[in-house]
């Protein structure tokens, strides 16, 4: 792993210059050859281990290496004065395709694995400085090689007032790192990979952390930027509120922490110039991830898994964003396990089992059934998702669950699918879960001019109740809460101080349900009723409650005691 000076010797006669890299004594050296100037400046503190290798063709050998009969225009007398070992390697003059591919093998050969390279392209055939970008950037790639610098002697910029002339070394070293910008944006927009931007971030921005304020917003977008991506790449789907390092657990959350990095950059007056076209871009790839549900965070993920060619990932958001369509549509917790494994899951893997027992044995009824084994709630909701679920769906599931289960089975499965496989069945199975999702849209739609009552409470409303409120207020369907929510509202406790705590999944439930064409039927404990009614109306909801008669009936008692009961009726419906 040495230290090489890399260089191209020309043909013109040079003169004596003051090659000038940046200010002070150390900073320049007087010579007629870059070559010379660079070592001086550059290599002062390199080893014997080190050396320059001076690529010359036959011409240039002739001319400046070792001219017959000019002493002065003899390179190799000029190094061996110098501090630093050297080798001339012959090379042709790149006129050709054949001479160029040539001169790549030689000087990417002379190039060892970890090496650390300042490279001069002042000098040489006019398609050699290019070439010799070309092999850099190769074996930066192929054997891990560390650009120290990239320098152009300018002598054609020299300043002619002074003797001998002083001419500035300019550093292209930036453009060659420009290029690396340019790699890093590419794999990303190629293949939703942050891990390059994020390398090349902290080698060439962390010196400036200190002093530039660009430097650090752009670095904190690229770290927010990678927590995105490998929150994709670790499929960390569910969203997740109130823990430590959410942006690091949750894909809604990275996203939104990346939104924010994504603005301040966008306002700043200075910013790294390779990655401006990136941001108008990442924008555009992450209109998906706008939405704020879990829902519609899954089908993003799932779009850019495919984009990217991220089949294991794309499986694995498709078969869990499908449980969460099916939670939202029969009004559970998509965040619940309970309400996904209990309940959907369940539901749906036995369907599952019943269509493939139906494949093994078409002869005989197969019907099964949920066993109510007791009275439960969360039972009754297996069976009304069992019986609910549309057998193209299930159909659809269980494909889904197959090739999820052969990618993560490392494909020692029974029927092992080629990779091609799922590279296009996955796009067909999520057109397919699309289909269904905006079939359920467009019947909402279709129902938004309905009107609805939403019960807030957990009893049943009765007859005279829903004929007044089909024939008065118009409600064509009535909505109540998942089950879980129904007990959570009978059972306010009585004891604590505040009770918005208890009505925080309620208040999500009706913001994900609800719309404000609804009405709100709202009736329990006092105060969970009054904080209920002040957040609706306070959105917009216009919220009932039922007026009633009271009747009051003596009886006697066989031991001659007064029993009185009240008889309540319904009289109307009022809004707050």
């Amino acid at each position: 792993m040495a230290k090489k000076l890399i260089s191209f010797l020309g043909t013109n006669k040079y003169v004596p210059t003051t090659y000038q890299l940046y200010e002070g004594e150390e900073g320049s050296y007087t010579s007629s050859y870059i070559q010379d100037a660079l070592i001086h400046i550059c290599c002062k503190d390199w080893t014997t281990e080190d050396e320059a290798i001076i690529f010359i063709t036959e011409k240039a050998y002739i001319e400046n290496w070792d001219h017959p009969t000019d002493e002065e225009r003899r390179l190799k007398e000029v190094l061996k004065k110098g501090p630093l070992s050297y080798r001339p390697i012959e090379i042709p003059d790149g006129r050709t395709e054949e001479e160029i591919w040539e001169i790549f093998d030689l000087v990417s050969g002379q190039i060892g694995e970890g090496d650390q390279i300042i490279l001069d392209i002042t000098h040489g055939f006019r398609s050699i400085p290019l070439l010799a970008i070309v092999i850099l950037n190769y074996v930066k790639a192929a054997k891990n090689v560390k650009i120290l610098g990239v320098y152009y002697g300018a002598w054609e910029s020299r300043d002619t007032t002074v003797t001998p002339n002083r001419a500035p070394i300019f550093d292209m070293t930036p453009l060659v790192e420009m290029q690396e910008w340019a790699q890093a944006v590419n794999t990303f927009l190629r293949y939703g990979n942050s891990g390059h931007l994020r390398d090349i971030s902290k080698h060439q921005l962390n010196p400036l952390l200190k002093t530039e304020k660009w430097a650090q917003n752009t670095r904190s977008f690229i770290e927010s930027l990678y927590r995105f991506t490998m929150a994709i790449n670790t499929c960390r789907g569910k969203s997740i509120q109130g823990v430590g390092k959410a942006n690091e657990r949750s894909i809604m959350f990275a996203f939104h922490e990346l939104q924010e990095k994504l603005s301040i950059l966008n306002e700043s007056d200075e910013s790294l110039k390779p990655l401006m076209p990136l941001l108008s871009k990442i924008e555009k790839r992450m209109k998906p991830f706008h939405g704020k549900d879990i829902l519609q965070t899954g089908l993003a993920t799932i779009q850019w898994c495919i984009d990217h060619d991220l089949i294991q990932q794309g499986y694995t958001a498709l078969e869990e964003t499908l449980i969460t369509y099916l939670c939202i549509r029969f009004q559970l917790d998509p965040t619940k396990y309970e309400d996904r494994e209990q309940i959907v899951g369940e539901a749906l893997g036995r369907r599952i089992h019943k269509l493939k027992e139906n494949k093994k044995q078409k002869e005989g009824n197969q019907e099964e059934s949920v066993k109510e084994n007791e009275d439960s709630n969360q039972i009754k909701k297996i069976q009304e998702i069992y019986d609910t679920l549309e057998p193209d769906l299930v159909t659809l599931a269980n494909k889904i669950k197959d090739s999820r289960n052969d990618i993560n089975h490392f494909g020692f499965t029974k029927e092992v699918a080629t990779y091609s496989y799922f590279q296009e069945n996955i796009k067909k199975d999520f057109k397919k879960l699309m289909d269904f999702i905006e079939l359920d849209e467009q019947e909402e739609v279709s129902h938004m001019d309905k009107k609805r009552m939403v019960l807030i409470f957990s009893h049943q409303l009765t007859q005279i109740q829903e004929e007044d409120a089909r024939l008065n207020w118009g409600v064509e369907e009535f909505i109540h809460l998942p089950l879980d929510l129904q007990q959570r509202w009978s059972n306010i406790s009585p004891v604590t101080d505040s009770v918005e705590e208890s009505l925080e999944d309620i208040f999500n439930w009706i913001e994900k349900n609800t719309t404000t064409n609804d009405y709100l039927l709202v009736q329990g404990e006092f105060g969970a009723t009054y904080q209920m009614v002040h957040w609706l109306k306070k959105r917009g909801y216009a919220v009932l409650y039922s007026t009633t008669h009271r009747e009051a009936i003596e009886n006697v008692g066989e031991d001659s005691s007064i029993i009185i009961t009240h008889k309540v009726s319904h009289v109307r419906y009022r809004e707050y």
